[in-house]
């Protein structure tokens, strides 16, 4: 059994594949398993997995048809053999010594999930390092649950993803946020190194950076069933309301605030915060944000569509 699995799902990345794959193959944890999965991609990146596989016998290529990157990446799980699995995306890369790193904590602390902090990298080059977990927060397990959703810049016990019969939805934006919570809900075996070892390309073309079709935004209400579903321990109240205002009555909202043809989805999205939250302004998590952010939430919540765009001046 490898130590970890890395997975990476493929889809029109040919211009960035190779320094993906570069990083996966030069991680200084030997003990690793490299799973391509080609998702239906129709430029050149087969041609580049298999030069890695011919070169690389740990570096293992799957083709399947297009599904999105959630089928990808539940492919992968299902095909994965390593201790731990890490999820990379085809134009994003790792630090040389991520895999070690992580996977050392993780063994040395019986972790279920380590985290680590990102950095993301501009088209122009420039970047910034994000801090995924809030340090002030004594409980890891809530900080985790209350950050960034995301899968990358982390690493899974592959058993506990198993024994919680982990799956990501399929056909759905902003499906890492569906299910983040509650992953997270489900153990607090969990460890943070403060180090940027995920790289985060951000450009133009990526799924969160460039939403055509705003009718894609309306997934966010498909998500928050789905959250409602599955998180129904009570001792994760705080934690969960707090991500109906930062996910929905916050960034949702700006988003939808783009296109004005979708105004009725802000005030539906007020009337969801009043009627499930209705002492949201409490929360010890949302009492921490700056002046803005709480002007934002309020008139957003106060259906000030008109007020909210004169203020951003959209």
């Amino acid at each position: 059994m490898p130590k970890v699995t890395v997975i990476i799902p493929i889809y029109n990345v040919e211009k960035w594949l190779r320094k993906c794959l570069n990083s996966a193959v030069a991680q200084t944890l030997k003990d690793i398993e490299v799973l391509a999965i080609n998702d239906g991609s129709p430029d050149s990146s087969q041609e580049i997995v298999d030069e890695y596989v011919s070169k690389y016998g740990f570096v293992k290529s799957y083709i399947k048809e297009n599904g999105g990157q959630s089928d990808a990446r539940n492919f992968g799980l299902l095909h994965a053999t390593g201790e731990y699995v890490v999820f990379l995306d085809g134009d994003d890369w790792l630090d040389e010594n991520a895999l070690e790193t992580m996977y050392n904590m993780a063994t040395e602390r019986n972790s279920d999930i380590v985290i680590c902090d990102i950095e993301e990298v501009y088209e122009d080059g420039t970047s910034v390092v994000t801090t995924e977990i809030d340090t002030n927060i004594s409980d890891i397990q809530k900080a985790y649950m209350i950050a960034m959703p995301g899968f990358c810049d982390k690493m899974f016990r592959r058993e506990f993803l198993k024994n919680i019969e982990f799956v990501f939805p399929n056909g759905v934006f902003y499906e890492d946020l569906a299910v983040y919570p509650w992953v997270a809900s489900k153990t607090n075996k969990i460890s943070y190194v403060h180090k940027d070892l995920y790289k985060y390309r951000i450009r133009s073309g990526s799924t969160m950076k460039q939403v055509k079709n705003s009718k894609r935004l309306t997934d966010i209400f498909t998500v928050f069933d789905y959250i409602d579903k599955n998180m129904n321990d009570t001792c994760f109240n705080d934690e969960l309301e707090y991500i109906y205002i930062r996910h929905l009555l916050h960034d949702a909202s700006l988003r939808f605030l783009d296109y004005k043809d979708e105004d009725s989805n802000i005030l539906k999205i007020a009337d969801i915060v009043r009627e499930r939250f209705p002492k949201w302004r409490k929360n010890k998590y949302y009492k921490r944000e700056s002046l803005k952010y709480k002007i934002v939430c309020e008139l957003i919540y106060l259906k000030k569509i008109v007020w909210l765009r004169k203020l951003l001046k959209k």
